[in-house]
C-alpha cells in the first residue's frame, strides 16, 4: 500500500481516470504489464484537518502466471527489488503524467 496527498482526495477517488493512471504508473515503473496490476483507492482522512483535505490510500497487487515455478519465484524477487527501487517523487509524477494521458483532471 502508498498513501498520496491530493488537494480532493474525495475527487481523485471519484475519478475513474485516477484509478487507470495509477494502475499505469505502478505497471510502468514495476516493468509488468497493466493488465496485471490491480488498484483500489481509498480515503484516510487525517485528524484536525479539513475534510476536503484527504490523503489517499493505494493498494495494489500485481499478478502474473508463470508456467514453471522456478521462473515464477525468479520473477517475483526481481519484481520486489524493482519496486523497492521505485523513487517515490519518480512515481508520483509517472502518477500525475498518466492521469493526464487518461484524461483525468490535475491533481498535482
Amino acid at each position: 500500500a502508498a498513501t498520496l496527498t491530493v488537494d480532493d482526495g474525495d475527487a481523485f477517488i471519484a475519478d475513474p481516470k485516477s484509478k487507470i493512471g495509477v494502475q499505469r504508473a505502478i505497471a510502468s515503473k514495476s516493468g509488468v504489464e497493466e493488465a496485471d496490476v490491480t488498484v483500489t483507492l481509498s480515503s484516510t482522512r487525517r485528524l484536525g484537518r479539513n475534510l476536503a483535505d484527504t490523503s489517499v490510500r493505494v493498494d495494489y497487487s500485481i499478478e502474473k502466471t508463470f508456467a514453471l515455478k522456478a521462473d515464477a519465484e525468479t520473477q517475483a524477487a526481481a519484481l520486489v527489488s524493482t519496486l523497492q527501487d521505485v523513487n517515490v517523487e519518480e512515481l508520483a509524477e509517472a502518477i500525475v503524467t498518466e492521469i493526464g494521458e487518461a484524461g483525468g483532471a490535475s491533481y498535482a
